[in-house]
Formats: C-alpha cells, structure tokens, sequence
C-alpha cells in the first residue's frame, strides 16, 4: 500500500472511531491546531505505522508540558509505561481492580 492511500485508509478508520475530527474546510477555526501525520516503513515489512508528531510547532502538544514537572520521566514509551503497571501490580496485586471495565 503505498503511503498516501496507507494515509487515506487510517485516516477514514481514526474518523469513524470518532477519534478525528471531520475536516473544517482549509482554514481551522481560532484556538486549534493541527499536528502532522506521517506514514513511517515498518522495520523489514511492506507495511507503514502512522506516527503523529506531537513536537512540531510553536503550538504543539509537548511544548505544553510543564517539563519541570516531569523530567526523568520519559515520555511516549509504552514499554516503561508497562513496566510500571506491571510493578505497580506485583506491589499491590489486585489493587482497583473492581474499578476496571
């Protein structure tokens, strides 16, 4: 699949899931801002991921972490984020369970 239509066919799916908005038309209304999409190779597979890139521009959505906040802590790295949970559980098996649905 080539990336524009590999852009094309996630776009449609993230849009019927409601997680992308419908188009405003070529100008976005005040207040908004629109973060770019980009179809990356898979490593050794015909395939693409879609990444977002949540660092690109004045408005984007890291620059506004408050990174003093969060500094030693890495960000966008599910598998520290799982590594985490799964401590967090060995801590406390069972721990809230009752308020996963």
């Amino acid at each position: 699949m080539q990336k524009a239509d590999f852009l094309r066919f996630q776009h449609n799916i993230k849009l019927a899931k409601g997680w992308f908005s419908p188009s405003f038309g070529k100008d976005l209304l005040p207040g908004m801002h629109s973060m770019p999409n980009y179809a990356v190779p898979k490593p050794n597979l015909s395939d693409h991921r879609l990444v977002t890139d949540h660092s690109c521009g004045k408005y984007s959505l890291n620059s506004m972490i408050q990174h003093d906040k969060v500094t030693g802590y890495p960000l966008d790295n599910m598998v520290h984020f799982g590594e985490v949970l799964m401590d967090l559980e060995k801590k406390d098996p069972g721990r809230n369970k009752e308020n996963i649905k």
